[in-house]
């Protein structure tokens, strides 16, 4: 009783400590993004690419540190205006990208923030642009093979998309920790994810392979 009693005002000291820090890094990325905002604006001469890519990670890390304490997937649907701008701004800079013939670099560029949408944004049709942007533009960022990503997530969407109810997904039904073991040299991989199979089921692991 006593154990109770004191474990109860640790846990909400704990999520009180985290909510603290979610909102000082929100706050810290949003002056990030006014000064970056005014930077541009100025009018410097610079590198279009570059601007590009700056915008897609900043709003790849806003989304993941706003919903960092969510307690369910459903977070991710308050931010599908953001979730398009991650693709269009991804097709803007693959637009600029395939104009060279290099498809390597050891800098992150448009397949986190495509992958990112791809898991994360449950609206079909945004979610699938993500992916044939990955899979139908093959390059590679450090580690970060494009068509790999591409596939990985299409994968987890069909996993998710049984489940689908007028073309929504259900909470209980999206998945999570994603993790995959690869091999890029031979491209093939096995993908394990977890996923409910109802309403109030338990979560089970769900097991799938691609190849590319």
């Amino acid at each position: 009783m006593s154990e109770g009693n004191a474990s109860a005002p640790a846990g909400d000291q704990l999520m009180a400590d985290a909510l603290a820090s979610q909102a000082v890094y929100t706050a810290e990325l949003l002056r990030w993004k006014q000064a970056f905002d005014a930077y541009v604006h100025r009018g410097i001469n610079y590198e279009q690419l570059g601007i590009i890519t700056i915008r897609l990670h900043y709003l790849t890390s806003h989304i993941t540190v706003v919903t960092v304490l969510a307690p369910d997937e459903m977070a991710y649907d308050d931010f599908t205006l953001e979730m398009k701008q991650l693709v269009d701004l991804s097709r803007e800079a693959l637009g600029f990208l395939n104009k060279t013939p290099v498809r390597f670099t050891v800098d992150l560029g448009v397949v986190v923030p495509l992958y990112f949408v791809a898991l994360k944004c449950r609206l079909h049709h945004i979610r699938s642009q993500a992916v044939k942007l990955l899979v139908s533009n093959p390059r590679r960022e450090g580690l970060w093979d494009s068509v790999f990503a591409g596939k990985a997530a299409e994968w987890v969407q069909k996993v998710e998309e049984e489940h689908q109810d007028n073309g929504q997904i259900p909470s209980w039904a999206r998945v999570r920790n994603v993790h995959t073991t690869f091999n890029l040299q031979r491209r093939k991989a096995d993908l394990e994810c977890r996923q409910r199979l109802a309403e109030n089921g338990e979560f089970i692991s769900k097991f799938g392979s691609i190849t590319w």
